[in-house]
């Protein structure tokens, strides 16, 4: 049973979780939330907030960069940004990147497939989550942010 876990997802998913967690411990968050703020426009911060989870979100856990991007929140909200559009707006921002062959769901995805169905799955989820990246977190926020 141990010989058909697939331990290169194993390692790769260790990996990310430990590279985030670093950051955060290192307070790379909170430098990247003094810089993501545009003065008189919390809309467009919010915006800059949704790219920097999907894009993190390709090689990371979705759930890891939610989690390590809602601190930047609160202070969107304080300049007027709906609670309830921002969280939404980020968590989708994140999770909807998520399913490429770099990231938590779409190793699991090619963890668990044929051998021989392998080389293309992984082309065709990288150009997923490659497409995705530069439409999914405007796509959240154009939908939630205006809540």
């Amino acid at each position: 049973m141990v010989s058909r876990v697939p331990w290169n997802v194993v390692l790769l998913i260790s990996g990310l979780l430990t590279y985030v967690g670093l950051m955060q411990h290192l307070g790379a968050f909170k430098q990247i939330s003094d810089f993501l703020r545009v003065d008189g426009s919390p809309l467009l911060s919010l915006l800059v907030l949704c790219y920097i989870a999907g894009v993190t979100s390709f090689a990371a856990s979705s759930i890891a960069v939610f989690v390590t991007t809602m601190p930047l929140l609160p202070p969107l909200v304080a300049d007027g940004v709906s609670p309830v559009g921002g969280v939404l707006a980020l968590a989708l921002a994140s999770v909807m990147v998520d399913i490429n062959p770099l990231g938590i769901t779409g190793g699991l995805i090619l963890g668990a497939a044929e051998p021989s169905a392998r080389p293309r799955l992984f082309r065709n989820l990288l150009i997923y989550g490659l497409v995705s990246i530069p439409i999914a977190p405007f796509l959240t926020w154009a939908a939630f942010a205006w809540w």
